[in-house]
């Protein structure tokens, strides 16, 4: 009894920061679209950089969060957000490395794509949930 009452309240905490981070990164990706100057972000490889590192612990915490009904989600929707994680991935390491992808050239329009995959990707799991 006293360790559910614990999970709930560490599961309602983990569910408040995943909102409070997804909230950040809207601001992040809109600042930067707008062309807005945020603290500590020196350029658009800087950006990008803090994008993947959002979107990455979005991901982990929204596994976190949903690691219990991780087996109820449908395959059709599961497969789909794993194929997309692992776009952002190799979308992050193309780019660093610099290797040049048709359509996406320069950190800018790489940002541009990551944060579309990460918003089509926090979409599908908020119908999920």
């Amino acid at each position: 009894m006293k360790l559910e009452k614990s999970r709930n309240k560490t599961m309602k905490w983990i569910s408040i920061i995943s909102g409070a981070v997804s909230t950040l990164v809207a601001l992040f990706i809109f600042a930067f679209l707008v062309d807005k100057k945020v603290p500590l972000i020196s350029g658009d490889k800087a950006a990008f950089v803090i994008l993947f590192i959002f979107g990455f612990s979005m991901c982990a915490l929204a596994g976190i969060r949903d690691g219990e009904n991780f087996q109820q989600m449908p395959t059709s929707i599961m497969i789909p957000l794993m194929v997309l994680g692992a776009l952002v991935v190799l979308l992050f390491i193309v780019t660093l490395i610099g290797i040049k992808v048709p359509l996406i050239s320069g950190y800018r329009r790489a940002f541009i794509a990551m944060a579309t995959i990460i918003a089509s990707k926090w979409i599908s799991s908020i119908r999920t949930t």
